[in-house]
């Protein structure tokens, strides 16, 4: 049977949140690139930014309106893609899932996310605009 202090200090936990020593810490972010309708926080081999828990970043996006698509991808690694950390090893990314990246707000300045768990990752964030009418490649 579990103590009256266990359930006293499981409500504490419960209430204070993660007790991880997230930073909590906002970051605006004017980097990256906006080509063709795409912008790109950092390229596939990097580097990523650094996304520990509790970090939110604005990301400034550069497209001129509201992207149509925001993808976000997650990595243990500044430098993940192929190649690109100069030890023959293969990259390693994924798309973020659950609270691993929230996106709490898109407009047509900028993107925030947010890393709502206690475990640090490095981030990239890629958006595209709405295609033009007509570009749709119909025959």
């Amino acid at each position: 049977m579990v103590g009256r202090n266990a359930w006293w200090l499981l409500g504490g936990w419960l209430l204070t949140g993660c007790p991880c020593g997230r930073e909590d810490s906002t970051i605006a972010y004017d980097g990256g690139s906006a080509e063709a309708g795409t912008y790109e926080s950092s390229s596939w081999q990097g580097p990523w930014l650094h996304f520990p828990g509790g970090r939110r970043f604005v990301l400034a996006h550069h497209l001129g309106q509201t992207p149509a698509s925001v993808s976000v991808y997650l990595s243990f690694k500044e430098y993940p893609g192929p190649g690109s950390n100069f030890d023959d090893e293969p990259g390693n990314s994924s798309q973020a899932a659950g609270n691993e990246t929230v996106i709490e707000q898109v407009d047509a300045q900028h993107i925030q996310v947010r890393n709502d768990t206690c475990s640090d990752f490095y981030l990239r964030v890629v958006a595209r605009d709405a295609p033009a009418a007509g570009d749709a490649g119909t025959d």
